[in-house]
């Protein structure tokens, strides 16, 4: 597991398109490279981890792994989570109950299926959760117990199989879908119990 921390600096980030390739830091030297299963990098004025999750196409980031790959400590201070491409599944039970996490800044473009009680107890997430375009399954209690979120955006136009309880207790923030399918989404299995929040 890769770790940076020299100075708190980083000093280049390298895209290809939306994805994080490469990460240096002070000194030139390689803090994060995309293929890796996880890293953790310091951010200069902010002095709280970056975990990036990628564990290559086609496949499910587990909360074995998560454990596995993070300390108890590391563990209890993610503060913001960014799953990378080629990941499909974020499995049951799979960041529970991290209560630091604030912002998961990209919940990934392959993502197809969102686990039960994935984002459940969440209990510090504020920013708004982007629903990728590929989800079409979020399974029950997945952001259940975020009671801060702000918002929940959702770019499918179709609805996704939605299990019950998944986004209660979060603040009855508005869940905004893509334009045009409201109506789809308030009468659809599952999201009608959300029809007062859909916009």
């Amino acid at each position: 597991m890769p770790t940076y921390a020299c100075n708190n600096e980083i000093t280049d980030v390298f895209y290809s398109g939306y994805t994080i390739e490469r990460i240096y830091g002070c000194d030139n030297r390689l803090s994060y490279q995309r293929g890796k299963p996880i890293a953790r990098v310091m951010v200069s004025d902010n002095p709280d981890w970056i975990y990036i999750m990628d564990y290559g196409n086609n496949s499910a980031v587990t909360r074995s792994d998560v454990e596995t790959s993070l300390t108890t400590g590391e563990l209890n201070s993610i503060i913001y989570l960014q799953i990378l491409d080629g990941c499909v599944k974020i499995d049951d039970n799979a960041f529970k109950g991290i209560t630091t996490l604030t912002k998961i800044t990209t919940l990934g473009y392959d993502v197809t299926t969102v686990g039960k009680a994935a984002f459940s107890g969440c209990t510090s997430l504020t920013d708004p959760v982007y629903i990728g375009c590929n989800v079409t399954k979020i399974n029950s209690n997945a952001f259940k117990d975020c009671p801060q979120l702000t918002r929940i955006n959702v770019c499918p136009d179709v609805p996704p199989a939605l299990g019950t309880g998944a986004f209660d207790n979060t603040n009855d923030c508005p869940i905004v879908v893509p334009s045009g399918k409201a109506s789809v989404y308030r009468y659809a299995s599952g999201w009608s119990n959300y029809a007062s929040r859909i916009q």
